[in-house]
């Protein structure tokens, strides 16, 4: 066996330098194609193994080592890029770059792993995918806190961005069909779920703030008082209630949610206009089309939900003083559809 290594090596000496400076030259032309180059190799080790031809089996293992340290390395330059990236002031609305190239990276990555899921190359790419996503989301967030001065308009433009960003992000990810992308698919939703609810209650709490403000008084005082002694106290008694309720009257209602149209519409038009997809997946919760649509419907939703909240503590706390909200369910609904927002 001595005798013929000896003279593989003597024979096939110039292999190793052959295959590595062809790899090489593969990876100057497109430096993701490490990944299929990885998975060919994995293939060809394993064939090497079962036939015991150990030339072969450790010729490979060396250029394997290599390109998997090349691949490593290629993430890690991802990611650092990820971090390095700044939206300037001007560029705050929309995608952010990363967000935007990822569904084109993972398939371009993808293609390169057809029939690759026992090989070790699969698990490799599922723990980038993970590390460059959670790179982007961290990034993405840190961008957001850059934006706005000011309590209130800081925390509004940081849910913005980061709705954006989700809604463009579960559109697209979510028409890719493999296996591991949805942990982090399932991520983003409830990212973007959590901020489209803060958001939705920062901007429905400027025009209803009175109200809103009223009956969460009502149920800090419920925790500690009977429901029949609530209109007892002087700050929610029956005279307090309707004053409150006095301004906002169906015309209120209405006049309110087309200044809140305006308001929502600044805030995400162009992110309408940048980041309009095709079609989401029906798994997900997010709405085809623009992202407005989805937010629009969010603020109808809770405002219909903090609508019956009230009704419910009217009758609960104030049932015989007589006071009613001024407006109903019905007349959100027809102010809501004043401004129907299409997919």
């Amino acid at each position: 066996m001595k005798l013929v290594r000896g003279a593989m090596d003597l024979i096939f000496g110039f292999l190793p330098m052959e295959l590595k400076a062809w790899l090489d030259s593969a990876m100057a032309r497109d430096s993701v194609q490490v990944v299929g180059m990885l998975s060919s190799l994995e293939r060809f080790q394993s064939d090497a193994e079962e036939r015991g031809n150990a030339f072969f089996l450790s010729l490979l293992e060396k250029q394997h080592m290599r390109l998997k340290a090349l691949f490593e390395r290629r993430v890690s330059d991802h990611i650092k890029s990820i971090e390095e990236t700044k939206l300037t002031s001007k560029k705050r609305k929309g995608v952010a770059p990363f967000i935007k190239y990822f569904p084109t990276y993972i398939s371009r990555v993808e293609s390169q792993l057809i029939g690759s899921d026992t090989l070790d190359i699969r698990q490799s790419v599922d723990a980038a995918y993970d590390r460059i996503v959670q790179a982007m989301f961290d990034a993405l967030k840190q961008m957001a806190k850059m934006d706005g001065e000011g309590e209130d308009k800081g925390q509004l433009n940081y849910h913005v961005i980061i709705i954006e960003n989700m809604h463009y992000f579960v559109a697209e990810i979510s028409q890719i069909e493999i296996g591991s992308v949805a942990a982090f698919l399932k991520r983003a939703e409830s990212i973007y779920e959590e901020n489209l609810n803060a958001y939705v209650k920062i901007v429905l709490r400027r025009p209803f703030a009175k109200i809103i403000e009223f009956f969460e008084g009502v149920e800090r005082l419920l925790k500690t008082t009977a429901p029949s002694e609530i209109a007892s106290n002087s700050s929610y008694s029956r005279s307090a209630l309707k004053k409150v309720v006095k301004e906002y009257t169906a015309k209120d209602v209405r006049k309110h949610i087309d200044a809140l149209f305006k308001r929502v519409e600044k805030h995400f038009t162009e992110a309408s206009e940048k980041a309009t997809t095709e079609e989401a997946s029906a798994s997900t919760g997010i709405a085809p089309g623009t992202v407005m649509v989805g937010v629009w419907k969010a603020c109808e939703e809770e405002l219909l939900r903090i609508t019956e909240l009230f009704n419910k503590r009217l009758s609960q706390c104030y049932k015989d003083t007589g006071v009613t909200l001024e407006y109903s369910a019905a007349d959100v609904e027809a102010a809501f559809r004043r401004h129907r927002v299409n997919a």
